[in-house]
């Protein structure tokens, strides 16, 4: 017996006891079952919150180092002449702004950026 094989039941036991497989979860008392989708919305809510302060410590980033390397580069984008024949909810300079972050991170879309 390999030490994998030996060491698969104390696996085993560990993952399960907290998140038992599909096939257990039909065993459990609705109760049980409740308690365990609970917990895992509640993960799921803990990832999604520390992706969302990942996005905005980027940005804040962003925002610093354009600032502290190109103090007068959002001035400047808001000097170019907006040429568009519809009126826009956004600025010139957001766009253009969105376009250098599209080319910084060498995404394919705005779909990417977003």
């Amino acid at each position: 017996m390999g030490i994998s094989q030996s060491f698969q039941p104390l696996l085993q036991s560990e993952t399960h006891e907290k998140n038992p497989p599909a096939k257990q979860r039909s065993r459990l008392s609705p109760r049980q079952a409740s308690k365990i989708k609970q917990r895992d919305v509640s993960a799921q809510k803990r990832v999604i919150a520390a992706q969302q302060r990942k996005k905005t410590a980027l940005v804040y980033e962003m925002h610093r180092t354009i600032l502290q390397h190109f103090p007068h580069l959002l001035d400047w984008m808001r000097q170019v002449d907006d040429r568009r024949k519809k009126a826009s909810d956004y600025e010139l300079a957001a766009h253009l702004t969105a376009c250098l972050a599209l080319f910084l991170f060498k995404s394919e879309s705005r779909n990417q950026y977003s």
